[in-house]
């Protein structure tokens, strides 16, 4: 349960235990809110204020430094001297507007071992706008990303080569527009497939090969069909686009899928158990409201990483191996920490922003042990007073705006509301409403949810999106050749149109290699179209209570009743896949 839990997690603090209260906001709220402390795919032209040159960061109004810069022995890290006057909130505050952060994060290693532009990313080698990606080579514009090489427009793979535009995939070889695929090779335009090889626009297949359209036609049949399709042309491909997609349609899903689990309310967590309300998770138990980590235990409310990690509590994006860690978003290796934010190879600290190897630090600070221990017991206690003490930072602490941050995908809002009190509707189906008090390029905001539950944030007006510099030779995606027959490198000199959000984007040499190589058409569309188009084939996080399509059991599933395919319980669509 959730009291047993916050009972586990509860800190101790010179000998004296502080309990954890039960939160006063809903898993969503409370998840919300953290993600709004972080900024995965949204970059900014920037100067590192350590040597003065030229970056790219995910800030728009921060002092930055390089990755390098960052992790050098002469960077100044600024203090807060606390002696009780301040608040607790000031003190963060200013911290939060006078030190210094990453560019981007990740290894400094990445950055000599020729990956760029990669974020929350580590041991990296000639990657390219990877996110969330670790142990990776010859990669791009991937989200997610583990263990793989020569991986283009994927999402949530691992273990994988040569694929493109695969999502929610382990251990692929050459496989083409594949979503939930496990261990299988050369596959195309196929979807919840295990152990197969060689399959076209097939779905829901075990142990098999040589099928197309879910039939098993023999290796010289089916060589013959796919050496009659040419898939370098774009325009073949957004036919069987279409084709695939009402194949997914036609087929039965499993209301969650949790592969090597038990004891897990859930989905896509795998060889976990004893979890609940956590989705995207690897190798970890006795987890609640988690979300994408990985080979971590005890902990709750969490969102992002924790590898090999343990002991925590309301945090974001923590970094591998650490242990208790509370109330803090972006720490690294780190122990024993209280109200942090991007810090790394820290040790017993409170309220610490920017810090790098330091110990017995409260705002910034260094103390003893023995007035480290005294002090942070008073805050705890001022904490307490001000019913803060069991919740995660404010919202107003968050160095993004909300459309920068990953909030924006998981929790977009129903409505925006301007000064004027004009509306603009978006979707019904979303929800809150954002209320605008300002039209400043940084504005600040109101996101209003559901029971009273109002969130202050800041939102970044796109008025600047579209800028394309007079000098920069442009071709509108609609005037590409159909195949890379007619291209050559002059392409690299160019920006290319986005057919949908008029967004200019480029190649790099490693890209069109790709393309080359495997015979594919070059893309149409913006990187970040292109990552949208594969987050919305994922099911939304949440669990719905709905009816089995083949017993009429009663059952929790990620997708509604009124889903566009039948969806099985995982004991009835066990039986139905496998027999």
């Amino acid at each position: 349960s959730d009291v047993a839990m916050l009972a586990k997690l509860s800190p101790t603090v010179g000998w004296v235990k502080y309990p954890f209260p039960l939160p006063t906001l809903s898993p969503q709220a409370r998840e919300q809110r953290r993600m709004m402390f972080k900024n995965e795919r949204f970059f900014h032209k920037d100067i590192c204020e350590h040597t003065n040159t030229a970056t790219v960061s995910r800030f728009t109004d921060k002092h930055v430094f390089s990755n390098a810069a960052w992790h050098g022995d002469d960077r100044e890290q600024k203090i807060f001297d606390y002696d009780e006057t301040p608040s607790f909130a000031d003190a963060m505050r200013w911290l939060c507007d006078n030190t210094t952060y990453q560019d981007l994060i990740g290894s400094s290693l990445n950055v000599t071992q020729n990956a760029r532009y990669t974020n929350h990313a580590s041991k990296q080698s000639n990657t390219y706008l990877l996110i969330n990606a670790r142990d990776d080579e010859y990669c791009a514009y991937g989200n997610f990303i583990t263990h793989s090489t020569f991986c283009f427009d994927c999402s949530n793979v691992a273990n994988s080569e040569h694929c493109y535009q695969c999502v929610s995939s382990d251990r692929l070889f050459g496989c083409l527009y594949c979503y939930n695929c496990i261990n299988s090779q050369n596959l195309h335009f196929c979807h919840t497939m295990t152990n197969c090889q060689y399959c076209f626009l097939c779905t829901g297949l075990h142990n098999q090969s040589y099928c197309i359209n879910n039939k098993h036609v023999g290796k010289e049949a089916y060589e013959a069909y796919m050496a009659s399709i040419d898939l370098g042309s774009y325009h073949a491909i957004q036919e069987i686009l279409i084709r695939y997609a009402a194949l997914s349609h036609q087929q039965t899903q499993s209301a969650v899928v949790n592969p090597w689990s038990e004891d897990v309310i859930g989905h896509e967590c795998m060889n976990s158990h004893n979890a609940f309300m956590c989705f995207d998770l690897q190798s970890c138990h006795d987890v609640r409201y988690a979300t994408a980590c990985f080979e971590s235990q005890d902990m709750m409310d969490i969102t992002s990483f924790g590898e090999l990690s343990s002991i925590m509590y309301e945090w974001l994006a923590v970094g591998k191996n650490s242990t208790n860690v509370f109330c803090s978003s972006m720490v690294g290796e780190s122990h024993h920490l209280l109200y942090c934010m991007e810090s790394k190879y820290c040790k017993h600290c409170f309220g610490c922003v920017n810090l790098y190897k330091k110990e017995y630090c409260i705002f910034n600070k260094q103390y003893t042990q023995e007035e480290y221990e005294t002090i942070v017991l008073k805050l705890i206690e001022q904490l307490q007073a001000w019913q803060m003490w069991w919740e995660f930072l404010h919202p107003s602490l968050s160095p993004f705006p909300y459309n920068d941050s990953i909030a924006i995908d998981y929790y977009p809002p129903h409505a925006i509301i301007d000064h004027s009190g004009n509306a603009t509707i978006y979707d019904e189906k979303w929800i809150g409403t954002v209320h605008l008090s300002d039209d400043n390029e940084i504005a600040s905001w109101v996101f209003r949810r559901w029971k009273g539950d109002d969130i202050p944030i800041r939102r970044r007006n796109r008025r600047e999106e579209i800028n394309i510099p007079d000098n920069t030779v442009t071709i509108a995606a609609k005037d590409l050749p159909d195949s890379l027959v007619w291209v050559d490198e002059s392409l690299l000199q160019k920006a290319i149109v986005c057919a949908v959000s008029w967004r200019p984007f480029r190649m790099v040499p490693m890209e069109l290699e790709f393309y080359r190589k495997h015979n594919l058409p070059l893309p149409r569309l913006h990187p970040d179209v292109r990552y949208t188009q594969r987050f919305q084939q994922k099911p939304d996080r949440t669990l719905y209570l709905r009816k089995c399509d083949k017993t009429g059991e009663d059952m929790l599933s990620v997708y509604p009743q009124d889903a566009p395919f039948k969806v099985y319980s995982e004991e009835a669509y066990r039986q139905e896949m496998y027999g």
